[in-house]
């Protein structure tokens, strides 16, 4: 199962009620301004002709481009995706009180965002490389890399974990586990939880 716990306060704030109420509080009471972010998935459905399945691909990709705003459907999905604390200031009685509105606006434009594509039904994933990448230098996306991959390998620990515990105890839920990952885990043998002995951390 996955454990929250082990994650940092920022990365928290991207998990629904998972952070503990007041615990960013200061003893002495202040007003801040926060700039918080949310992501929105639109999807549509493009007719196109083509020889075969990469060539359609290629086809509505070009084609997405050039749809109208009004041909994509979706919305916010709070049981599916959380927000993103972009950045906190201190209220000030002086001018930043006027301008924090426009200060923590450029903040919002300056924070951009990776998109990871998971598979719920085959538990496949992969990145989509996206546009703004391309006005930065080779140094700031190793730099970038560097964070994302010390997240994404965080998030991956837990789920070994989660996944070493299920084959130690029977009595957890399996079905969870889509039959297409399983199949891609030798090391579970035929019957699930009957390992073949090369789980992980065996030698």
């Amino acid at each position: 199962m996955f454990n929250h716990k082990s994650f940092s306060w920022q990365m928290l704030y991207k998990f629904d009620k998972a952070f503990p109420k007041g615990a960013l509080m200061s003893p002495v009471r202040k007003k801040y301004y926060v700039a918080v972010s949310r992501p929105v998935i639109q999807s549509t459905i493009i007719e196109v002709e083509a020889d075969n399945e990469e060539e359609a691909a290629d086809k509505a990709f070009q084609e997405a481009f050039a749809l109208d705003d009004n041909a994509w459907s979706g919305k916010f999905e709070p049981e599916n995706y959380g927000h993103d604390v972009v950045s906190v200031m201190e209220q000030d009685l002086g001018d930043l009180q006027v301008e924090a509105e426009f200060v923590l606006q450029d903040r919002i434009d300056d924070v951009k965002y990776l998109l990871l594509r998971g598979d719920t039904n085959v538990g496949e994933g992969s990145m989509l490389f996206q546009p703004w990448l391309q006005d930065h230098s080779s140094l700031f996306v190793v730099d970038v890399c560097k964070g994302w991959l010390d997240d994404i390998q965080l998030l991956a620990d837990e789920g070994v974990d989660g996944l070493a515990e299920w084959v130690e105890d029977p009595s957890l839920d399996a079905a969870k586990i889509p039959p297409e990952v399983i199949a891609r885990l030798p090391w579970l043998g035929q019957n699930g939880h009957n390992g073949s002995g090369n789980s992980p951390g065996c030698q």
